[in-house]
Order: structure tokens, then sequence, then C-alpha cells
């Protein structure tokens, strides 16, 4: 019986492992991320200045449509998109404007966000809370690069390029999150209710090769 040494075995499981998955690559001004597909399991790895998040879960093809089934552990890749973001008004102070946050569920102002605001090496300049109607005064406006935005009540993170709204009051409205995957069943009502936040992607597909992924206007590319 002839003996293959260990690290022979350890590097047909790297080379097998690595043909197996593909990786694709997203990159703007405001966050580089990449998804990676092996199987049935995905990851995405985002980089926000210097900070990382981590993303995971499983994922079906189907024709053109990808969904991804997030860990009910896992938290959700963030917002860049401006589709939500409208000028209510050019602010009447220099150096001095205000954001309005809308809830993800309705229409109201959402006085439980958090806003944080970064440099442009992704230190954390100030935390903030708005106000009762969903409202931060920002100063100092040479000095954000970027504004993230989140909500414990049911909405996905928003990271704004600021630069490109500073000296206008603007209004944000957040995403709400949507669910699928295993399902939970209340005992007291019998309601069903899904655990596991989603989401739908639409895909590119040349000769049976998926090239393109396109999640919240971005466009991830695959790895050649």
């Amino acid at each position: 019986m002839i003996k293959i040494p260990i690290y022979y075995f350890l590097l047909f499981i790297l080379v097998f492992s690595s043909c197996s998955q593909k990786i694709y690559y997203s990159r703007n001004n405001n966050v580089d991320s990449k998804i990676i597909l092996t199987d049935s399991k995905f990851r995405i790895i985002e980089r926000i200045g210097n900070k990382v998040a981590k993303h995971s879960g499983k994922y079906e093809l189907n024709d053109s449509i990808l969904t991804l089934v997030f860990k009910r552990s896992s938290s959700l890749p963030v917002i860049t998109s401006d589709k939500n973001i409208s000028i209510a008004s050019k602010s009447d102070t220099l150096d001095r404007q205000k954001v309005t946050i809308i809830s993800a569920v309705d229409d109201y102002p959402s006085f439980l966000a958090e806003v944080v605001l970064r440099d442009g090496n992704g230190r954390i300049i100030k935390k903030m809370n708005p106000n009762f109607d969903g409202e931060v005064i920002l100063k100092d406006l040479e000095t954000i690069k970027h504004i993230e935005i989140s909500s414990p009540i049911d909405a996905r993170t928003v990271v704004i390029d600021f630069q490109k709204f500073k000296n206008k009051n603007i209004e944000v409205k957040l995403e709400k999150i949507n669910w699928g995957g295993e399902t939970f069943t209340n005992p007291d009502c019998g309601m069903v209710y899904s655990t596991q936040p989603i989401i739908v992607a639409k895909t590119e597909i040349n000769t049976d090769k998926l090239i393109k992924i396109f999640i919240d206007e971005k466009v991830y590319m695959a790895e050649k």
C-alpha cells in the first residue's frame, strides 16, 4: 500500500476547495466587498475604511435569480445606494445641516436610529441619536466622509457618501429587512414567522457561467 505524505493530502484538499469556489468583487467609494460562493454556501466580506464585516449563509441559484438566505446570527451587508435619499432643501447655515431618518416600517420619523459619523480613514468622529422628529444636526461638515445609519427595528444599515450631500438637508428612508428561510410557529396564536433574513439578487450568466451579481445597485464581477 502506497502511503501519501500528509502535506500532499492537505495540498490536494486546498486545491480542490479553491477550484469549487467562485469569488465576485464590488468596489466603490464607500465599501469594498466580495462574495464567495462554495457549493451551496456563501460568504460576504465588506471593508468600510478600517472596519471589516463578514456575513454568511446558504444560497439558491435558479435561472437568473440568486437567493441569499443568511444565518439567523448573521448581519446583512450595508446599503450604499442613494435611491432612498432625498434632498429636502439647501442648508441655510454654513457648515451645518440636517439629516432626517424615516422608519423602514412606515413613513414616520425614526428616533430610535443610530447615526455614526466617520472620517476618510473610517474612524468614528461621533455617534448620535435622532430627536423625536427623526432629526440630527451635523456640524464640521468638512471632516465627515461617511454617515452610517442603523436601526434596531427591522432595518438594514445604510452608508452614505456624505460629501455628495454636503450643505443639503436630506431625508433617508431606511430599508426594510426581508425574511425567509426557517420558520417559527408562535404557540400562543399559531402564527408562523420566518426567522432568516434574505436578499434576492439578479445575476448575469454567460454560457452557463455566472459572471455578475447585482445587489442593492452594486455590481459584483466574477474573479478573472
